[in-house]
């Protein structure tokens, strides 16, 4: 998608049939250009360091560094699970066994 990032696995998402139109059709309509609405394959993918980690090397599985990322709540709490249930087996500090992944884009 961007050119100064590896490629990514992603797949458009489009109804097999639909009297409205696919959602890209529909989401090209109202934005008025262009659009595919996509999902993040299976695949990790590299994630930049940032100015309070500058030293990371890490993968995420998810979708999070794009121009819009729909998100919900209920998806967030699903992951707080994820990770308080696995501390164990993740590489992850303590801290994140009690705390919650913010929100902050």
């Amino acid at each position: 998608m961007w050119p100064d990032h590896p490629p990514l696995d992603g797949y458009v998402c489009e109804a097999i049939s639909s009297e409205k139109g696919t959602a890209s059709a529909i989401l090209s309509q109202y934005f008025e250009k262009p659009v595919h609405l996509v999902f993040k394959g299976p695949r990790p993918r590299s994630i930049d360091p940032t100015p309070a980690f500058p030293d990371l090397v890490a993968t995420a599985k998810y979708q999070d560094m794009y121009p819009l990322l729909i998100l919900s709540a209920e998806s967030m709490a699903v992951i707080d699970d994820e990770v308080q249930k696995n501390m164990d087996t993740l590489n992850v500090d303590k801290e994140w066994g009690e705390k919650s992944v913010a929100i902050e884009r």
